[in-house]
């Protein structure tokens, strides 16, 4: 038996400049299943990469887990430094998993390196369709290999969903038909009077200009000092419009329009079409956009800022690129955080005036500032250019 090995693969630099993610949608366009080259949407208007697949001769790795049968190899390249413990996105349709073969609900999946089993979360499951999963790796890094097994029942156990997700992020919302928080800390939000639509990964929710949709996550949890050292918030989102009166919420936590006792993520209008970070300060707030015409509408966007308020050091970056700077207004004073403040995703909490027009999906909060290098990752794995998958492999009898 012949092994593969699975390369992640460098995408394209991309530029300041919106990339047109809906450019790059399997789900609508042909799809490569020569060999091992397959590339398959991660949701409505994902993106594949390419996929070199290598190693001929290679002698076959040990078969980890004997209670499943089959085996599909895969490996990381293409990365620049190495990032610890990042989640990388293994997207699946009927090219890289035989559904029949698989637990109906996906169960029995396993993702193994070096022979321990690694932590994944099933962000979306749909047999016969396109599903996604997150996979932490302890190192992203050029010629990371790992397996993913299923088929039968297997040997081992798998890892608790929510450590797929490490110490530093705050809250993931994955927005797939629900608000629950994909780390475990207790984030869960309620949605109100939103639709489940297809996403860039998986489902996401969509946001009306006119109504009361928005999704409630409770108070008094650390989300409230979440950027005074310095934190990280990003989404990808696709807007229809600018939201109501121009500055639609994408994440916030405050009182009013002036995210009074809190902060907030949103599009705007205060310059033309930009995304804006705003921070409450003692005597005002700090005001910091992306540079104008940043947001293209209609268009899948990923959205991030990073920023510490202490030193009011704040970044944009759109599609994994970093934004030139910004400042519309600096904080006076020192920032200010009220821990009973309610965190809602698409609106503010006490009324819709600032309502976000569009789809919202996969919403990340950190309580670190992240590195180009892991924004620009992150980026990359939500469009699947991250991963080459060899070919299957059955267990030997």
């Amino acid at each position: 038996m012949r092994r593969y090995a699975l390369t992640l693969v460098s995408a394209l630099a991309i530029g300041a400049c919106s990339f047109d993610w809906d450019d790059l949608d399997p789900r609508g366009g042909a799809s490569s299943t020569a060999d091992t080259t397959t590339t398959t949407s991660a949701g409505g208007g994902g993106a594949g990469g390419s996929n070199a697949t290598g190693g001929g001769g290679m002698a076959p790795a040990p078969w980890f887990d004997p209670g499943l049968s089959r085996r599909r190899p895969l490996t990381a390249s293409g990365v620049g430094s190495a990032l610890a413990d990042f989640p990388v996105l293994v997207v699946l349709d009927d090219t890289r998993i035989d559904y029949d073969a698989a637990a109906v609900d996906g169960s029995d999946l396993r993702f193994e390196a070096e022979g321990q089993v690694l932590a994944h979360d099933v962000d979306h499951w749909e047999p016969g369709a396109v599903s996604t999963i997150w996979v932490r790796l302890p190192s992203l890094e050029a010629g990371a290999a790992f397996a993913m097994y299923y088929g039968g029942v297997p040997s081992t156990d798998a890892v608790a969903s929510s450590q797929t997700w490490s110490a530093n992020y705050l809250a993931v919302w994955h927005l797939d038909d629900d608000g629950v928080d994909a780390t475990g800390n207790g984030h869960d939000g309620t949605p109100e009077n939103v639709n489940a639509v297809p996403g860039f990964v998986g489902l996401a929710y969509d946001f009306e200009l006119v109504g009361t949709s928005k999704v409630v996550i409770p108070g008094n949890l650390p989300t409230a000092t979440a950027f005074v050292s310095g934190g990280t918030v990003s989404a990808i989102v696709q807007a229809r419009s600018l939201g109501a009166n121009g500055k639609g919420r994408i994440l916030e936590r405050g009182g009013n329009t002036s995210f009074a006792g809190g902060w907030g993520f949103t599009v705007s209008n205060t310059q033309a079409n930009t995304f804006a970070f705003g921070h409450d300060y003692d005597m005002n707030f700090g005001y910091w956009l992306s540079p104008p015409n940043t947001v293209v509408f209609d268009t899948w966007q990923h959205a991030a800022v990073t920023a510490n308020v202490t030193d009011q050091t704040v970044v944009h970056y759109l599609d994994g690129a970093p934004l030139a700077e910004n400042i519309f207004q600096m904080g006076t004073v020192a920032p200010e955080a009220v821990e009973t403040h309610m965190t809602t995703i698409g609106a503010r909490i006490n009324n819709v005036s600032r309502n976000f027009d569009g789809i919202i999906d996969e919403v990340r909060l950190s309580s670190v500032a992240r590195t180009p290098a892991w924004l620009d990752a992150e980026a990359k794995a939500a469009r699947d250019e991250l991963l080459t998958y060899g070919s299957e492999e059955t267990r030997p009898r």
